[in-house]
Order: structure tokens, then sequence, then C-alpha cells
């Protein structure tokens, strides 16, 4: 009989816990844009919630997708898979990289995303996790 894996340690539980924040606030947000139109078309309003165009909504319906992938990606991750680990920095990389261009909006939301992301990544990186990849690579 197998022995049962290792329990994951406090490293990885936190950050699973803050990819599930994140993946929380990226449907939070597509729902938003979908109900309410992106954050230009609020601006360019007169600060009056404008209504959504196709753009808008098939923008939503994108980042939920997104969002489920990296919910799954997280559980992988949480696992022990290393795959799942790289994966998640290379979003997080992308998703800094969008938020400090300015073409994710920039709002409230996606700033507490991209703060749950990079400190999620900061975990996953740390000592105890990494030896918790090691353990499950063998």
């Amino acid at each position: 009989m197998r022995d049962a894996a290792p329990p994951a340690p406090a490293t990885i539980s936190t950050a699973h816990v803050l990819w599930i924040v994140v993946v929380a606030l990226g449907v939070v947000g597509a729902v938003v844009v979908m109900l309410f139109g992106g954050p230009a078309r609020i601006s360019t309003s007169g600060g009056t919630l404008a209504s959504p165009r196709g753009a808008d909504i098939a923008g939503g319906v994108f980042a939920i997708v997104l969002a489920l992938v990296q919910l799954a990606i997280a559980r992988s991750m949480r696992d022990g898979r290393r795959w799942a680990r790289t994966a998640l920095l290379v979003l997080t990389i992308l998703q800094v990289l969008g938020t400090l261009s300015g073409a994710n909006g920039g709002g409230v939301l996606t700033w507490a995303s991209v703060a749950c992301a990079v400190v999620a990544c900061l975990l996953m990186l740390l000592p105890p996790s990494t030896a918790f990849f090691e353990r499950h690579a063998r």
C-alpha cells in the first residue's frame, strides 16, 4: 500500500488561498466589465456607467475562462506539480506587465489581484515550498 502524500506546507496552502482570491477578483472584475463596460467607457461617459459593448462582453468572457484555467492550475500547484508553479509564475509576470502598461484598466480589483498573485508567487518560491515540489517530483 502506498503511503499518503505528505501534507503541503503552510506556504503552499496560503499561496493556494491567495490564488483563489486572485481568481475571485478576476471573475468579479470580468462581471463588472460585462455589465457596465470597461474602464475606458466609464471614464469617457463623464463618470456615469455606460452600457457595455460587444468587446466588453467578449473581454469579460475571456477573463472568466482565463480565471477558471488559473484555478485549475492553482489546484495542480497545491498538489505539488512543478509545471503548475511555473505556469502561475508566467501568468503573474504577464499580469504585472499588463497592469503596469495600463492594458487592463488598473482599477482597485486589478491592483488587489496583482498584489495577491505576487505574494502567492513569493510563497511558492520559499524553501519549504521548493522542498514540497521536489518531494513530489520523485
